[in-house]
């Protein structure tokens, strides 16, 4: 497909990441989840451009309609100073989720699809849609940042219970580093080279449930969340949107549109993919032993896999739909997201 020659050692390592013309990077979105070992997350109908993986690509699409969104809201809402998002929050200004993202009790869920839907497939359709949103909103961030329209930070909060009262801080150093250890034992105690792997294993839950046990038991802190911090010139803000077509809600609109078409159509690749894996294991069985660990994490994904991920991500992604199934809401999430908006607004506010 990309023309390449096969190389080994580093070398193999740089053209697997090279956004040269025969790079790999160029035709596909590539993880490494052990020695030797890649997954190809997402196959681009279009290939990066030369040189330029971030600014080009399939992603590229979502671009034009989060910058719109960022600045339109930045202008009208606030003046010159920092402004601070949960990173939840950021998802659902700019129109990538609806309210019942990570809102709705999982068995909720399962009902509304006449036992189509299974709590594996809810776990898997977070674990792919959280990937998917933190690239997209990153690197369009990242892109606002280039074109010097804002500066942005991403900070970790921690939630602290002070006996009963759960009060809300800015990491600092030590404790970004103490996060860090804690994070990095997790992921040897799971035997685990990094995140990636994690996820490939389907670990995910049990992996941050491991580490929210350690920080309560340990720190008395409830939880810890990423935050954005941006910071933006008002003036140069006002500059730049009349360039860009389309108004606030059809951005919004359309945004969400494609995110919801992204996730369905890397659902489908996905279930081919993992139907492939399963199948080409079972040959391989015929003729010799399969080792444990990829006897263990390959995994058939049931039949109706795809269209449990398609009702996942009308409920919980779309707002163009005009049907919707009431289901009912985690209360205590619900209070959660709003204990940490005010505390934000506290802590960022301060004189």
């Amino acid at each position: 497909m990309t023309g390449a020659e096969y190389k080994k050692g580093k070398s193999q390592s740089l053209h697997i990441n090279s956004l040269k013309e025969d790079g790999f990077a160029r035709f596909m979105d590539i993880v490494k989840i052990g020695y030797g070992k890649y997954l190809v997350q997402e196959i681009y109908e279009t290939p990066l451009e030369i040189q330029n993986r971030k600014q080009s690509g399939n992603a590229a699409v979502y671009f034009q309609f989060i910058e719109l969104i960022i600045l339109k809201y930045l202008s009208k809402k606030y003046d010159n100073k920092e402004v601070v998002f949960s990173r939840r929050k950021l998802w659902l200004l700019l129109g990538m989720i609806n309210e019942k993202y990570r809102r709705i009790d999982k068995y909720e869920l399962i009902k509304i699809s006449k036992n189509i839907v299974t709590e594996e497939d809810i776990d898997n359709f977070y674990m792919r849609c959280n990937s998917k949103l933190n690239r997209i909103l990153k690197t369009a961030l990242e892109n606002l940042s280039k074109r010097k329209l804002i500066n942005y930070e991403e900070r970790t909060i921690i939630c602290v219970n002070n006996n009963g009262r759960y009060e809300h801080i800015i990491a600092d150093i030590d404790e970004r580093k103490l996060i860090l250890d804690i994070e990095f034992e997790t992921l040897q105690e799971f035997n685990c080279p990094d995140i990636d792997a994690v996820v490939y294993r389907k670990l995910t839950q049990k992996y941050y449930n491991r580490i929210k046990g350690i920080i309560k038991e340990e720190y008395n802190w409830e939880y810890y969340y990423k935050a954005y911090s941006i910071v933006f010139n008002h003036v140069n803000i006002q500059k730049t949107i009349p360039r860009i077509e389309r108004t606030f809600d059809e951005a919004i609109s359309e945004l969400n549109t494609n995110i919801v078409n992204a996730l369905n159509k890397e659902a489908r690749t996905t279930y081919k993919r993992e139907i492939k894996k399963y199948n080409d294991m079972l040959e391989d069985m015929k003729y010799e032993p399969v080792p444990l660990f990829i006897f263990n994490n390959t995994h058939k994904p049931h039949d109706n896999y795809i269209i449990a991920q398609e009702i996942l991500a009308n409920e919980l992604v779309n707002i163009n739909k005009e049907d919707s199934v009431d289901c009912m809401y985690d209360m205590t999430l619900i209070q959660t997201d709003i204990d940490d908006d005010i505390e934000l607004d506290n802590i960022f506010n301060k004189e």
